[in-house]
């Protein structure tokens, strides 16, 4: 159980050096396999992204709430060797996007919810300009002057082994 400060900024440690985690995504925003992160309004002034250490973890997350998708959990793998799907790009995009807060390992004896701000704070870094993979047509819109929104990276859902 997270119950100290101590105890915390341990699991915060132990997920910003995680080569991988799982992440929540969007039921609305999936096609083809793919998805972005999901959002979830959970009161007025929190919203908050589920990210998880295990594989396991965000299964049993998704099958207890239905975030299914083609009878498959609808789960991403953040890899933290990615520089667009990394832990700091979403963490970064979310509170862009005012995305405040985020729980980690969600319905788990060690489940945490942080503030984004404090979990980039913990980690000595600092919100930064936005990276977004762009279609050729938002590049070409963007080129000509025009304006493009916000929105996380989208990613491949993911299949355990």
């Amino acid at each position: 159980m997270i119950d100290t400060e101590e105890k915390a900024r341990k699991k915060v440690g132990e997920v910003w050096a995680a080569k991988e985690l799982f992440i929540v995504l969007s039921e609305s925003q999936y096609h083809d396999g793919k998805s972005v992160p999901r959002a979830f309004q959970v009161s007025d002034s929190n919203i908050s992204l589920s990210v998880f250490t295990t594989y396991n973890a965000a299964e049993s997350f998704c099958r207890k709430d239905g975030y299914i998708a083609d009878g498959v959990p609808l789960i991403g793998r953040i890899d933290n060797a990615d520089k667009l799907r990394d832990l700091f790009s979403i963490v970064n995009t979310a509170l862009y996007l005012g995305v405040t807060n985020t729980d980690i390992d969600c319905l788990t004896e060690d489940a945490m919810n942080i503030k984004l701000i404090a979990l980039m704070d913990w980690n000595g870094r600092k919100p930064e300009n936005v990276s977004m993979l762009l279609s050729k047509e938002e590049y070409e819109r963007m080129k000509a002057g025009g304006k493009i929104g916000v929105r996380f990276n989208e990613m491949q859902l993911y299949r355990s082994m």
